[in-house]
């Protein structure tokens, strides 16, 4: 019943995933038809916020069965070295994978709400989520408990606002450059370290 609740772990994943993204795809046109103007796109990033803090919780919490063994690792980067140095592809995956799945966050909150428009209220935000599932991972064994995840998964944050500040309407040109700019590096570097990695793999 436990993996009901995570409908990305659920036996039937192929058939519940594809529906709730129907179903808010559906919500999202009721809304677009019954609400006009600015407020019904603020309904329609809120709608988003829910549906992504949900993701999140899916993927780090729900229906996630109990973790055997040390569940607490407080050594800062140790997955970046340890892919770096063992060529790990599967670490690789989890450093990026745990960015990606914040960084939409980085986007859709200052997008639903205004109070989110400052780089370090969204960052914030990004962490307290991050460390509230690293906690709970931690003392009902659900998962690993890392700073490693907590830097990713707020820096993938970072890395979503940074998006958001470049496509946003009426940001200065200054603000849009150095943004972008923080985008390309960190993409170039990223890229960078996975082709040297797969040539020493070779």
């Amino acid at each position: 019943m436990a993996n009901i609740w995570n409908p990305y772990r659920f036996a039937y994943s192929e058939y519940v995933v594809p529906l709730l993204c129907l179903s808010l795809i559906l919500i999202g046109v009721i809304i677009r038809w019954l609400i006009e103007g600015r407020k019904r796109n603020e309904y329609i990033w809120r709608l988003l916020l829910m549906f992504w803090i949900f993701t999140i919780l899916s993927a780090t919490i729900l229906g996630r069965g109990r973790y055997r063994g040390d569940n607490l690792n407080l050594h800062l980067f140790w997955t970046f070295r340890y892919a770096w140095s063992n060529h790990s592809w599967r670490h690789w995956y989890d450093i990026i994978g745990n960015m990606m799945l914040f960084l939409p966050l980085g986007i859709i909150l200052p997008s639903a709400l205004s109070v989110f428009r400052r780089l370090l209220r969204t960052c914030s935000a990004g962490l307290i989520l991050s460390v509230f599932v690293e906690v709970y991972q931690y003392f009902t064994h659900t998962g690993l408990c890392e700073l490693d995840d907590i830097f990713n998964n707020t820096y993938g944050v970072l890395l979503g606002f940074a998006i958001w500040v470049v496509n946003r309407k009426g940001t200065c040109r200054k603000s849009k450059l150095l943004a972008g700019t923080f985008i390309l590096s960190t993409s170039g570097i990223m890229i960078v370290l996975l082709i040297i990695s797969l040539v020493s793999w070779k």
